[in-house]
């Protein structure tokens, strides 16, 4: 999803109950992945996150309650999503995938 971006650096956290792997490129977009490799959260500063990450029904909802926004970042756990838009809103989702109020 990344493929121009240059990794500036990665870190082992040992320190969480979760212990993860956060991957920093040089254009400011972090990831965190837990240590099956999946990512767990993606931080955009620069730029949005690639639509072909976002789940097609949360995408979906995004695009029409908040038109004129973009996602900068989405964080994933077994409870569902939390969604941050540009305008520093934030936006849960359930594990279905279903906003929460």
């Amino acid at each position: 999803y990344f493929p121009n971006d240059r990794i500036a650096e990665i870190r082992y956290d040992s320190d969480t109950f979760d212990k993860t792997y956060e991957v920093k490129f040089s254009n400011g977009t972090t990831i965190d992945f837990n240590l099956k490799g999946d990512w767990t959260d993606i931080e955009c500063t620069r730029a949005t996150v690639p639509s072909e990450i976002i789940p097609v029904k949360i995408r979906s909802d995004i695009e029409q309650r908040y038109p004129k926004q973009v996602i900068r970042g989405i964080e994933r756990s077994q409870k569902g999503y939390e969604i941050e838009l540009s305008n520093g809103h934030e936006v849960k989702y359930d594990s279905r995938m279903t906003p929460i109020r």
